[in-house]
């Protein structure tokens, strides 16, 4: 089950610092710009919306051929710096996304799915050593 979705650390690593996302005239710092699911399910594609005041657009996150695919449902917003602007969905299929999913699994680009091993013992009871407090006061 999906959790949350994470830019791409490229673009906030961005040196311009003016990253903005626009639609409609208005326009947003990346990190203004928030995700959020637009439906929950353990199976098939991932539909979210990208949410800035005033405006939402709804997207699709598919896995085709063990790549990550974002397409705009309708409208498409736009990434905008100081020399370039171009489709977020676009910039998105360059970059992917962060997936977090429940159980601490995640999925990363360019669509690895990383989900650490739960079945494995903390640590080796074996390797245990009791302490002797013989003579220690624990009131202490």
């Amino acid at each position: 089950m999906p959790l949350g979705l994470e830019w791409p650390w490229q673009l906030l690593a961005s040196p311009s610092g003016e990253l903005r996302v626009e639609h409609g005239g208005a326009a947003f710092l990346l990190i203004g710009v928030d995700f959020h699911f637009t439906q929950y399910a353990t199976t098939g594609s991932i539909p979210f919306s990208v949410v800035a005041p005033g405006w939402s657009l709804d997207y699709r996150l598919t896995f085709d051929g063990g790549q990550m695919r974002i397409a705009p449902v309708a409208a498409d917003a736009e990434i905008v710096t100081r020399d370039r602007r171009g489709a977020l969905s676009e910039a998105l299929n360059d970059f992917g996304l962060t997936v977090h999913l429940e159980q601490d699994a995640l999925v990363v680009p360019p669509a690895m799915l990383l989900r650490p091993e739960r079945d494995l013992p903390p640590f080796d009871r074996a390797e245990l050593v009791a302490l002797d407090w013989t003579g220690i006061d624990l009131a202490v």
